[in-house]
């Protein structure tokens, strides 16, 4: 009878351990595991949207960081972690990179400016040139930056290239050199003055005063308003 008395009660005491046991685990489970919630998709949302809606989903809000970017305005939301759909336990957090809009820069002030120091204010401000055109301009001297756009004061993304129009200078003028051996050095004169030829005289005995008898550049040959002509003239 003892011996059934004792095996009896390790018997009972073995299924109440067991019991307990599982109790517990049981207990310590659902303790520890919590519900689970399936993560909000919060991309492209701005920050107080985003938080309102991890708010409603029982999820807190983190903020990992802050980048420019091209597309996403300033104070939305480019990625998120965890990944949207994803499964986590209620009360965790969701970690986000917010958008600090375009790399923005203000637009320096090139007009006026002499293209070669142009072009180093625009590498010193991190831009870059897209297209160079030229016109000529009687008021504006060679190589002398017209207009630019985008205009000075400008804010835009840094990607962004700048337009220079910069001045050629006046537009040269070609003329045919004219025929002027023969004529009287008053008459030559006022044909070269119309076309604004500058003169030189170098005298030369002869048998009139006055009268040319060569002429540098000959006749005929290319010559542009502003240059120089040499005029060999008689002289008694």
């Amino acid at each position: 009878m003892n011996i059934r008395f004792f095996v009896k009660l390790l018997f009972y005491s073995s299924v109440f351990l067991i019991i307990t046991i599982s109790t517990t685990l049981l207990t310590m489970e659902f303790l520890t595991k919590g519900k689970t919630v399936s993560v909000p998709d919060i991309r492209n949302k701005q920050i107080v949207e985003a938080g309102g809606i991890l708010k409603d989903a029982k999820l807190k809000f983190s903020i990992e960081g802050e980048e420019f970017h091209p597309n996403i305005p300033k104070d939305f939301i480019i990625s998120q972690k965890p990944h949207p759909d994803s499964v986590i336990k209620e009360g965790r957090s969701v970690s986000v990179v917010v958008s600090r809009g375009q790399q923005e820069v203000t637009v320096p002030r090139l007009e006026m400016e002499p293209l070669r120091m142009a072009e180093k204010t625009i590498r010193e401000n991190g831009l870059a040139i897209d297209n160079i055109a030229r016109v000529n301009s009687a008021s504006i001297g060679k190589d002398v930056v017209i207009a630019q756009n985008p205009p000075p004061g400008s804010v835009i993304d840094r990607r962004e290239k700048i337009n220079l129009l910069v001045s050629s200078g006046p537009q040269e003028i070609w003329y045919k050199t004219p025929s002027l051996i023969g004529k009287m050095l008053n008459e030559g004169s006022a044909i070269l003055e119309k076309m604004e030829i500058e003169i030189s005289i170098v005298l030369s005995k002869g048998e009139e005063a006055g009268r040319i008898l060569g002429q540098k550049p000959k006749a005929g040959f290319p010559i542009k308003k502003g240059d120089r002509l040499e005029l060999t003239v008689g002289e008694k």
